[in-house]
């Protein structure tokens, strides 16, 4: 069996189909695999890839980008380096009597509808509309000009498009992505880049401009996106199913009060406070604040006092994904005047966000952040969630473990988790009162066994809080 796209393809209905056909092999193709340890991995490289021709020599991120972009408008910007990137791309196409009709694709957050109107109306002040054919949008609910579009000589200019038709799609003359967010929370998907890499005829054209491919996008957080797609933790990572036999099993659910009463607003003021003058030195000298505030420190970020919204981006080249990181691109800087619309509405999201996270209600976050910005600083610290990684049946009885970094051959700890102790504590307190079992798991490198910590928590591989894992087990 042969299961194409298999990272999107990994749920726990598409494996109760797989096991159907009781077949004896199983090949799983991807572009992000995720990774039995159990099967045989066969990986093709990018440069390899490159080097048939295939996919693009180059991903060029914000080209001609300077320094600093200032901005009324930062979607007509990328808009309109993107149509002018193709205007190129066609000319340089007609010189060598290609028959290729470069793509670009506009990628919008889920949940966009005005902004999808918006850059429909850009477009459209370019001649290049729904009506006339040259442009087309796929999105779930709707479907305009569509035919013929993966054609090499596809009359459609850009596509719009969201996250759903960026994975399996198949259109080589795709050379532009847009990539555009609304100031909420989207995850820049590595998949996405995969559809502007293919070459248009399956050889390169020994061309920069053609042999090349172009993003364009204000997220700064893309990079992170592409190594969580493609970095070891994505790689490693494993799916696994509940077996019939415990499909009836449950556990009672604890979670932290959504009722946002728990917190007291002066006492989150005062603790916020002190975070301040520990982290950034502020005292009761406001311009000396502003300016400490300004300069920040070696484990602080530093602030932005402006009437205009300031944000960075990256700009530069990668020959293969896995090379893009803050590290290898430049920053740039862009600044936008505050649109009360959309920036208030980031800001309501924002500081909604912080006051779940601390436990005050909406207005009491409002009011502390005014005190703070109004006289001495920013912002805050929160509360922490905690998933235990495994649940067991072990003879009949539910364990609940937790793993953490080891101990090395020294007997050192080599847990990076300051808030273990806590974890492990409130565990304990859960499986009590559950009448249940488990504990906090780590390795001891020396023996290489696995102990369990079943009681007060320790760093201490000696202590008496360590046993090991099979003899507690039995």
């Amino acid at each position: 069996m042969i299961i194409d796209e298999s990272h999107q393809n990994f749920t726990e209905k598409s494996d109760a189909i797989v096991q159907l056909f009781k077949t004896d092999k199983i090949i799983r193709c991807s572009a992000t695999p995720i990774i039995d340890k159990s099967a045989k991995l066969i990986e093709i490289s990018e440069a390899d890839v490159i080097a048939e021709g295939l996919i693009k020599k180059l991903l060029v991120i914000n080209g001609d980008f300077p320094a600093l972009v200032a901005t009324e408008n930062p979607t007509e910007y990328l808009l309109e380096k993107a149509l002018k990137k193709q205007n190129k791309l066609v000319s340089s196409f007609a010189e060598r009597n290609e028959n290729v009709n470069p793509l670009i694709v506009v990628q919008l957050p889920n949940n966009s509808d005005s902004l999808l109107y918006s850059v429909i109306s850009w477009f459209e002040s370019q001649h290049i509309s729904i009506e006339n054919g040259l442009l087309a949008v796929w999105l779930s609910a709707r479907h305009d000009n569509l035919e013929d579009i993966e054609k090499n000589d596809g009359k459609q200019t850009a596509v719009i498009i969201k996250q759903a038709v960026a994975t399996g799609w198949d259109c080589p003359r795709a050379y532009i992505l847009v990539k555009l967010r609304e100031g909420m929370d989207e995850t820049f998907e590595i998949q996405t880049i995969g559809r502007i890499r293919r070459m248009p005829e399956a050889h390169h054209y020994e061309s920069d401009l053609l042999d090349s491919c172009y993003l364009y996008t204000f997220d700064s957080k893309f990079t992170e996106g592409a190594k969580l797609a493609l970095g070891k933790n994505a790689l490693s990572a494993k799916t696994i199913f509940l077996k019939n036999e415990y499909k009836t099993f449950t556990l009672t659910k604890e979670q932290r009060t959504q009722v946002l009463d728990t917190q007291d607003d002066a006492l989150a003021l005062k603790a916020i406070t002190e975070y301040l003058k520990t982290t950034y030195g502020i005292d009761g000298d406001c311009k000396k604040n502003k300016l400490r505030l300004e300069t920040g420190s070696e484990n602080a970020e530093k602030f932005v006092f402006s009437e205009k919204i300031e944000k960075t981006t990256l700009s530069g080249e990668a020959t293969v994904i896995s090379d893009i990181s803050s590290d290898s691109l430049n920053t740039v800087k862009f600044r936008q005047k505050l649109n009360t619309h959309t920036h208030g509405r980031e800001f309501h999201n924002r500081v909604g966000r912080i006051g779940l996270e601390i436990g005050l209600e909406y207005a009491s976050a409002v009011t502390i952040l005014g005190k703070l910005f109004a006289n001495e600083g920013k912002f805050l610290y929160k509360q922490k969630l905690f998933y235990p990684d495994y649940i067991l049946s072990v003879k009949g009885k539910i364990w609940i473990c937790e793993t953490k970094g080891g101990f090395d051959r020294t007997g050192a700890s080599e847990d990076i988790d300051i808030f273990s102790p806590k974890k492990c504590a409130v565990l304990q307190k859960y499986l009590k009162k559950h009448n249940l079992h488990g504990g906090f798991v780590r390795q001891d490198k020396a023996s290489m066994e696995l102990l369990i910590c079943t009681g007060e928590y320790s760093d201490d591989v000696n202590s008496d809080a360590w046993q090991v894992l099979g003899e507690v087990m039995k």
